[in-house]
Order: C-alpha cells, then structure tokens, then sequence
C-alpha cells in the first residue's frame, strides 16, 4: 500500500469514525468544498481523483487534533479490519409499513461491496443510508427491468431534482421519474404504457419520498 492509499485510508477511517459518515463534516472541519474532499476519497485510477499531499495532511491532522505523522500511519494506528471492511448494503424493511400495493421487495437481506467498488458506485455515501430491494413491476421497463436490484439512497428523502426515486402517494409504493413541472410534480414512467400523471399541492399531502435510486443492478435468468 503506497502513501496515498493509506493517506486515503485514513481519510476514510476519519469520516466514518470522527464524522458520522459524512464528507461533508470533513470538508466544514478543513474548510474546503465537499466535492473537493469526495475526489480525496475516490480510489486510484477514478478519473478526476485528489491525491491528498503533504500540505492537505498537515490541515487535516490539524483539525482533527491528530498527532503529526497520523495520516501516513507514522503515529497512531486503525483496526486491520478497518481497512478490508466490506460496503455492506442492507435490505429496505417495507414490511413496517401498510402500503396498498407495492412495486418493490425485500429478496435480499444485504449486499457486500468490496470498498473500492463501493467508492465508485457510491462515492462517500456511508453504506447505513443505502438500501437495497427488487424492483417487481414493469413502469421503467427499459431503464430498470422486472426483478433488477436497485440500490435507493434514503439520505435524499425529498425532492432535489429529476430523477427516480422510490415513493409512495396514496398508500401506493412506486418507481418512477419525478419532474418539476411549475408547483407540480410530473410523474413519468419509462414503459410508454403508462401515462404521465402530476402531483398537485393537494397530493403532495399524501407524498412520502423515501429515496432516490442511484444503482440498478440487472438481473437475467438463463435457464
């Protein structure tokens, strides 16, 4: 492991530990932009990587009260463990809430990533606001197919967007793409089955967003 990767390490060991999971608290910590410190974060080899430099160390062991020679692995030590820990991303439990009808399921109880495939797929997420379920009907047909696994982030529990999200409206839990449209939110499916439909003020009432889908992961069967 070169100087970088354990630089890297630490940096991770810090925001999972000292900062809630969160590289935001990191970047208010050092005073830079987060996207900033999420490139400090990307794995070797992801375009647009930061390598962390002997200066960025210095700011960084410094706001933290971290003793010199911490993030090079001079002084002080983290967990083996710590370092070859799976992204563990757990099922979604629906199962708590009464829904009418539902477009997704819980076939899985968890997903393991090792943590430089997690990096690319989900950057500085922490794996706690990462779900994962199976999507069971055919609205996106096209982009996510009868019984993909999806991945939602229920971080982004409101709408911060176009995108897919995972909602319920009316007691009813579905995927599909939500537009701003004026005060309204278009409601659109991929399969062209479906016709749009539009959330007025009154209908956001019964809105719960649970989460934006970030990750397909396609399944095909062959036998």
């Amino acid at each position: 492991m070169n100087k970088y990767e354990i630089r890297r390490q630490r940096l991770l060991y810090i925001r999972d530990r000292l900062c809630n999971g969160r590289a935001i608290e990191i970047a208010r910590k050092i005073g830079r932009e987060p996207s900033y410190v999420s490139r400090m974060l990307y794995p070797e080899g992801k375009k647009q990587k930061k390598r962390i430099a002997d200066g960025m160390i210095e700011l960084i062991e410094s706001s933290f009260d971290l003793p010199r020679g911490w993030m090079d692995g001079i002084t002080g030590e983290i967990p083996e463990d710590y370092i070859h820990k799976n992204y563990v991303v757990e099922a979604l439990n629906i199962e708590q809430k009464s829904y009418l009808s539902t477009e997704v399921n819980a076939v899985v109880d968890s997903i393991n990533f090792i943590p430089n495939r997690a990096m690319e797929l989900f950057g500085s997420r922490p794996a706690e606001q990462m779900k994962v379920m199976s999507y069971s009907a055919d609205a996106m047909a096209g982009t996510i197919g009868t019984g993909d696994i999806i991945v939602v982030d229920i971080d982004k529990n409101s709408f911060e967007g176009d995108g897919i999200y995972l909602f319920a409206c009316n007691q009813v839990l579905q995927v599909r793409r939500l537009q701003l449209v004026g005060e309204a939110l278009r409601v659109r499916a991929d399969n062209n089955l479906y016709a749009d439909w539009l959330i007025d003020e009154k209908q956001k009432r019964s809105l719960t967003i649970i989460g934006r889908v970030i990750y397909c992961y396609a399944v095909k069967r062959f036998v």
